[in-house]
């Protein structure tokens, strides 16, 4: 009997081409936003393998970038042709959610078919940040499974920069991203000083994360299934 693989298929001993995936999957996600941020994210992960990044500069100029461009789907709801981008928007999720097995291919086509008709920009926003949440729900789950610090760490970091997006919290969500990506390139401590930036800790974020996981198995194996809305309260409280 072969083996089972998560949803993701990152069942790995180390950092690899499976995670690069991810996090390439994630950097398209967020390219949607606007194409400044995402030459602002590649200017990162290239002084980041050339070991030149300055936190500081970084953290300064992704202040800079939300003040200046569109960062955020409520924004992008307000330019002109907003029911387009929108949708454009919640198709590609919807593609990444299938082939991530959250979607079967029949209910792809259904709800494409159904966007036909919906022109409404908060149906759409809804539909969207619900995506967003799910794939987010899904990266924490494989990432708590996961047996090297590394990969826990940047899945993690992946799943609060889609909470985040989903919420609208641009800079910690960009915050997040960036710290996905030091990880994945080793360097922790870069990783470290970004999350302290927007006022969080790296390594308690993770652990209460994967609390939260293991609770809503614990409590799924006696028939009690948590909301998204649940875990969300739970990493962030009422005001989220």
């Amino acid at each position: 009997m072969m083996p089972q693989v998560s949803a993701l298929d990152i069942n790995i001993a180390g950092l690899n081409r499976r995670l690069s995936d991810v996090i390439d999957t994630v950097r398209n996600l967020i390219a949607h936003h606007s194409e400044g941020l995402n030459r602002f994210i590649e200017n990162f992960e290239r002084e980041l393998a050339n070991g030149t990044v300055n936190v500081d500069d970084y953290c300064n100029n992704a202040k800079d970038l939300m003040r200046d461009e569109i960062q955020n789907l409520n924004n992008l709801a307000q330019v002109e042709g907003k029911g387009q981008v929108l949708k454009s928007t919640l198709l590609t999720l919807m593609e990444v959610l299938r082939r991530y097995g959250l979607l079967k291919p029949g209910e792809v086509e259904e709800l494409e078919a159904e966007l036909e008709n919906v022109n409404d920009v908060n149906e759409l926003l809804t539909a969207i940040n619900g995506a967003y949440g799910m794939l987010a729900s899904l990266l924490h789950r494989v990432a708590c499974e996961q047996g090297d610090t590394n990969v826990r760490y940047s899945l993690v970091l992946l799943a609060e920069s889609l909470i985040n997006f989903s919420l609208g919290v641009s800079l910690s969500a960009i915050a997040y991203f960036l710290a996905s990506l030091a990880v994945a390139h080793g360097r922790n401590n870069i990783a470290t000083v970004l999350i302290k930036k927007i006022g969080d800790d790296l390594e308690q974020m993770v652990n209460f994360a994967c609390g939260v996981v293991k609770a809503a198995k614990s409590l799924e194996e006696r028939g009690i299934y948590l909301s998204g809305e649940d875990t969300l309260i739970a990493r962030y409280g009422n005001n989220y």
